[in-house]
């Protein structure tokens, strides 16, 4: 594109004046921003308005902003000069507009032209004007220092210029619970694509940002590390208020969206509140509290577990939960997947067994690994054959430990080549 059209070449004599003194013109914020305009209306607008011109001839759905108009008339309106400076970008990366100094050498640093500004801090000016129309739009917000940091907020970039006017649209609540969460730094939502601000906007914000506000605490930062997916999965699974707060900042912890889906089938239930006598006041318990409580530091293993494994264990009670802890952090999610075609209380017989069998090592190292999980599945078929036969036992830890009959799902371990002893060292 460059080579077929003339480039604007802008020098620090460009757009002066013979009686301006540089040493108060390019200095003088004032001044300053009079010889910007200046060059920017009778050398960078033309173009900008021919480039548009191109891309409107190429792309129907491309409403022209600066044809026909003048910078004053652009610069009373925000899209047009968020728009002028994407075009400017454009202009600047395929050469049509370049830098120099007085001895025709490109500058790509520091100031240039005759205004004494860098080319980010012109573009600045432009985009400050136009976020001060944006805010001149936005509703007054819920708390007075909320709304003097929103209307300060820091913006750097024109294509962030969209991500505010998003902003300005949320529910005052939201943006006070976003204020409290971020520490006040609502200029952080802006590293965040138009997806993740749709659902953000999306969000109730007593029902599910507050609460998740006071369940992350210092972490609530964090969220803005999080995609649309994610978010969205934590709001359609954590559809009630008492199941974020259940499950607090382990929020964070989770590695499959899916899984806030999962424990979102884990039941709830609403219970008199003894010291609410009146019943103002709702008061829950959910199955997530219980487990965490159940299962304790091992409710972690559940953050990185399958969705159906998160469902599986979301039916177990708290008795099951106790008579199979000891072995928890030895089961991966392929190994739980693996049992559970058989009853709870044959699983842990199970485990029992292979312990007493196979020893400490096998449930401790190989259990979670691909050869513990075939042998379960295994012994799970061979189980499966049985009970149709009418032939199983509850007791199969006996049945395992002192007897044959499930040798066939033991055959991958009890078959496998032995290790070498390792030979001493020739001396």
């Amino acid at each position: 594109m460059a080579g077929k059209r003339k480039s604007v070449v802008i020098t620090p004599s460009t757009g002066a004046r013979p009686w301006e003194i540089p040493a108060l013109w390019n200095k003088v914020a004032f001044l300053q921003k009079i010889r910007l305009r200046r060059t920017v209306d009778t050398l960078i607008l033309p173009l900008l308005v021919k480039l548009e011109g191109l891309y409107a001839k190429s792309n129907k759905t491309i409403k022209p902003r600066l044809r026909g108009r003048s910078l004053s008339e652009i610069e009373q309106d925000d899209a047009a000069i968020e728009w002028g400076l994407t075009l400017f970008d454009i202009a600047v990366r395929e050469k049509l507009i370049e830098f120099k100094d007085a001895a025709g050498k490109a500058v790509t640093r520091g100031s240039v032209g005759c205004c004494g500004m860098s080319v980010d801090e012109a573009k600045d000016h432009f985009i400050q004007k136009a976020l001060e129309h944006i805010m001149a739009d936005a509703p007054p917000q819920k708390e007075k220092r909320v709304d003097e940091e929103l209307r300060a907020m820091k913006v750097r970039k024109a294509s962030d210029l969209s991500k505010v006017r998003q902003l300005i649209r949320f529910d005052p609540l939201s943006i006070l619970e976003l204020h409290k969460g971020l520490r006040g730094r609502l200029d952080s939502l802006l590293k965040k694509d138009k997806a993740f601000l749709d659902t953000l906007h999306a969000c109730q914000p007593v029902t599910f940002l507050r609460p998740l506000r006071v369940a992350l605490g210092n972490s609530f930062p964090e969220i803005v590390n999080l995609s649309p997916e994610f978010l969205q999965a934590v709001v359609e699974g954590l559809d009630h208020s008492a199941k974020i707060t259940a499950l607090g900042p382990e929020i964070l912890s989770v590695r499959d969206p899916a899984v806030f889906r999962a424990f979102g089938t884990w039941a709830m239930k609403e219970i008199e509140d003894k010291a609410d006598p009146e019943g103002k006041k709702k008061k829950y318990v959910t199955r997530i509290s219980q487990v965490k409580d159940a299962m304790g530091k091992d409710f972690q293993l559940l953050l990185g577990a399958t969705p159906s494994v998160v469902e599986e264990v979301g039916k177990w009670s708290n008795q099951e939960i106790e008579a199979i802890r000891r072995y928890l952090p030895f089961l991966g999610s392929e190994a739980i997947e693996a049992m559970s075609p058989i009853d709870f209380e044959m699983r842990v017989s199970m485990l029992h067994g292979l312990w007493d069998r196979l020893g400490r090592e096998f449930i401790e190292v190989e259990l979670s690994q691909p050869m513990g999980v075939l042998v379960i599945r295994g012994v799970v078929a061979k189980l499966q054959e049985m009970l149709k036969l009418g032939s199983a036992a509850k007791d199969v830890r006996s049945l395992i430990a002192k007897s044959e009959m499930l040798d066939d799902g033991l055959a991958p371990y009890l078959n496998r080549p032995k290790k070498k002893p390792e030979q001493p060292a020739e001396k």
